[in-house]
């Protein structure tokens, strides 16, 4: 449950971002019965969808391995090297094939097609405008001076006239393992980073050393809330104070590693066109599959390593709430589920925020 017990001194330039303003796992992490599945249960549509879109998801999987392969032996971005080489103008069209479809999910309010590419089809079918452009000022991406668009994260209603920036731990910094301990922490932070929300505009932070000092669990505990001051409280997404169900849909907003270095490389402004590289999980195969007794929740959404800190949302009553935030794939961790459950390529951290009196 999220506990709310540190504040923001008022609006500044840069917000210092340090041990005194973050909400930790400890704090917002629920823990509680695991939601397993199993083939006994397990609806004709389900099976459907864990064969071929585990199938999808896998052929996109092996193409973004080919993709990192390629530069890790020539030492070249794939985008480089388009124009002088035909290995990567085919694995820049694989990927494209494989990996996302010819629809754009929020660039466009009014659902138009533009030719923008993206994971999934247009948010704007599935609520009202109003709710899409909430979505547009929540959700965006982090940058730094050395690394465009490097991870993804979303403005939260902590509680009335507060609002929090969620995204993961590993996105302030480099991370290392803690010898013999099985937790992470910080090497160094970032320094100063940048959120950018998909509808524009930006909110400085400066990421203190002192952060330096935590230690976390890499699978369990790789998730945090900065309490900022933004223009508008109360008018991000709010965080739900339930838990999704098994099968409930999801649906994954990260910038898109992809569309960012293809933007840089023909010279657009990743910055400024930010809108065209979010990509949107929200294949049939993206639903709850299970969720673990320390909050982990497993999913079959296609997510990149530049999707890291994105929100999980679930949608009810045409309103999109917080479920929790993708941190990485599946690790070798004890799992609450039996062996008859299903395998999912990817999980993320549960949130649930606690029901206020009367609400």
């Amino acid at each position: 449950m999220i506990v709310l017990s540190c504040g923001v001194s008022s609006a500044q330039e840069k917000l210092i971002v340090n041990r005194a303003n973050i909400f930790l796992a400890k704090d917002i992490v629920p823990k509680g019965d695991a939601l397993c599945n199993s083939s006994s249960v397990r609806p004709l549509s389900v099976w459907r969808e864990l064969y071929f879109g585990r199938q999808r998801t896998m052929r996109c999987t092996d193409i973004v391995k080919r993709v990192q392969d390629y530069e890790r032996k020539s030492k070249s971005d794939l985008f480089k090297d388009i124009a002088s080489s035909q290995e990567a103008r085919e694995l820049s069209d694989t990927y494209e094939d494989e990996c996302l479809v010819k629809f754009s999910a929020v660039t466009d309010p009014k659902g138009g097609y533009d030719g923008i590419r993206a994971h999934s089809n247009h948010l704007t079918y599935m609520s009202s405008p109003d709710e899409i452009e909430r979505l547009r000022k929540s959700v965006g991406t982090l940058s730094s001076l050395k690394n465009r668009n490097y991870c993804s994260a979303s403005l939260v209603n902590l509680a009335p006239n507060r609002t929090g920036l969620l995204t993961a731990m590993h996105c302030f910094g480099q991370e290392m393992e803690v010898q013999e301990s099985g937790l992470h922490k910080l090497i160094y932070t970032f320094g100063d980073v940048t959120f950018r929300p998909i509808s524009g505009g930006s909110l400085r932070l400066a990421l203190d050393a002192d952060l330096t000092n935590i230690l976390y669990d890499p699978f369990y505990g790789d998730i945090v809330i900065v309490e900022v001051n933004p223009e508008s409280p109360d008018h991000y997404l709010p965080i739900a104070d339930f838990a999704p169900d098994l099968w409930e849909p999801l649906v994954l907003i990260g910038v898109s590693p992809f569309l960012n270095a293809r933007a840089a490389t023909i010279e657009q402004n990743p910055l400024k066109d930010l809108a065209e590289l979010i990509t949107v999980s929200l294949e049939p195969y993206c639903m709850v599959m299970s969720r673990d007794v320390n909050g982990r929740l497993y999913y079959g959404c296609q997510t990149e390593k530049s999707q890291s800190g994105g929100p999980i949302l679930v949608l009810r009553n045409q309103t999109f709430y917080v479920a929790g935030a993708h941190t990485r794939g599946i690790a070798e961790k004890p799992y609450s589920c039996s062996a008859g459950a299903a395998l999912t390529p990817n999980s993320g951290i549960s949130i649930i925020a606690q029901k206020t009196s009367g609400g």
